[in-house]
């Protein structure tokens, strides 16, 4: 699974701050040869993981700065590459198959 949604939750509460989910899970089963040590939101496009491409794509056109991954095979892959996302210019929380929701709140402060 690979996805990406927004939300504009300052809407709700007075101020507009535009945050993103990225669904970021999927195994790539058809591409096996590819994907067997890094998931598929981590292969490589033009020198650069695919979600970093996403992420900079919409931290550059759309302003957004704080970023929930949802993540599932290998997903220390994933949170190791751009950990707390501060090397990015994001805010970034994960949560996955493993963790508690719950606990991950914090993603969106």
């Amino acid at each position: 699974m690979f996805g990406i949604w927004t939300i504009d939750l300052g809407a709700f509460i007075g101020r507009s701050r535009m945050k993103a989910v990225i669904l970021a899970a999927g195994k790539g089963t058809r591409m096996k040869e590819l994907t067997n040590e890094v998931p598929k939101p981590m292969l490589r496009v033009d020198g650069k993981p695919i979600l970093q491409h996403i992420v900079e794509g919409l931290r550059d056109a759309a302003s957004i700065r704080e970023f929930c991954v949802i993540t599932g095979w290998k997903a220390e892959v994933t949170e190791n590459y751009f950990g707390d996302g501060a090397g990015f210019g994001v805010i970034r929380g994960y949560s996955g198959e493993t963790r508690d929701l719950l606990s991950n709140a914090r993603a969106f402060p």
